[in-house]
């Protein structure tokens, strides 16, 4: 459902997720647009920086419906170490 950037060392995609948890509850840390066909959405931290990008969807309203999903299972998710 989301996506980021690509991170150099395992300690610093921790803090990421870690943010994104944090964050992804609260709707004031979305960002929403659209343009023609294509509608997405990023989370951000407080600091107004880009934590992650959600997928792209087909309408308005199949976006808030994934925005939901994440608010709602991004802060329990479990971590997946799959480096090894």
């Amino acid at each position: 459902m989301l996506r980021s950037e690509i991170y150099k060392t395992l300690s610093g995609c921790i803090n990421g997720i870690e943010s994104c948890r944090e964050h992804s509850p609260y709707d004031r840390f979305y960002n929403r647009s659209d343009d023609s066909l294509r509608f997405t959405f990023h989370v951000r931290a407080s600091n107004n920086r880009a934590i992650s990008q959600g997928r792209e969807c087909a309408s308005a309203d199949e976006r808030e419906i994934v925005i939901g999903v994440v608010k709602r299972y991004a802060p329990i998710a479990q971590i997946m170490d799959c480096t090894n």
